[in-house]
């Protein structure tokens, strides 16, 4: 299904024969882009994969928790159509601060609300933001490398997000409850808006 794709996809390849690769570009800003990455994907995944287990303390049944898993699955896509939309119209550094903090707020309405209408709207709305947010982090990367070599360790930082964040969610309810994952997101969602906020100033200076 995707080889009779990829066959209609441009070549570039005279482009990039064209392009000596050189050194790699804007390290500082890129190794702030990468650890801005993992810790939104292993703080998101130290809420996500108890997701379940939120339902549960609603006392939801496995069917309903399951539709709600589906809708925040195809709701995710709205979120790089809001991307896309937007381009580029308002800068990167809004869309980034604002796509955390709604990020955040809608992980917090889903632990700290206990109700049915909050975990579903603070899941839906956590999905839509997620996509979101890797959308203009992916971005941010291909600005500082045209050639697309901090767009590849963006998407490595956030795989690897995505096996650290379930072990620390673990320990995490497992000591001292949701509440201490809610803390968790709190924290790294200023530290990703500071480590961004300087990524995104070092790019708008170039």
């Amino acid at each position: 299904m995707v080889l009779p794709v990829l066959v209609e996809f441009p070549d570039y390849r005279k482009a990039a024969m064209s392009t000596r690769p050189g050194a790699l570009q804007n390290q500082r800003p890129g190794v702030a882009l990468l650890l801005a990455t993992f810790i939104t994907g292993a703080s998101m995944m130290a809420y996500f994969a108890f997701l379940e287990r939120l339902g549960v303390r609603l006392e939801l049944p496995i069917e309903r928790i399951g539709d709600i898993f589906t809708a925040v699955v195809i709701f995710g896509a709205l979120g790089a159509g809001i991307a896309g939309a937007l381009e580029r119209r308002i800068g990167l550094r809004i869309p980034l601060i604002g796509g955390i903090l709604l990020h955040l707020a809608a992980i917090l309405m889903v632990i700290h609300v206990e109700a049915l209408p909050a975990y579903i709207a603070g899941a839906l709305l956590e999905s839509i933001t997620l996509v979101f947010l890797l959308t203009f982090l992916l971005t941010v990367a291909a600005v500082l490398d045209p050639l697309g070599r901090w767009a590849a360790a963006t998407g490595g930082a956030f795989s690897l997000s995505l096996g650290a964040g379930p072990y620390l969610g673990g320990i995490l309810i497992e000591t001292a409850g949701f509440k201490a994952v809610s803390m968790l997101n709190v924290v790294s969602a200023i530290v990703c808006a500071i480590l961004l906020w300087v990524t995104t100033r070092v790019q708008a200076e170039q």
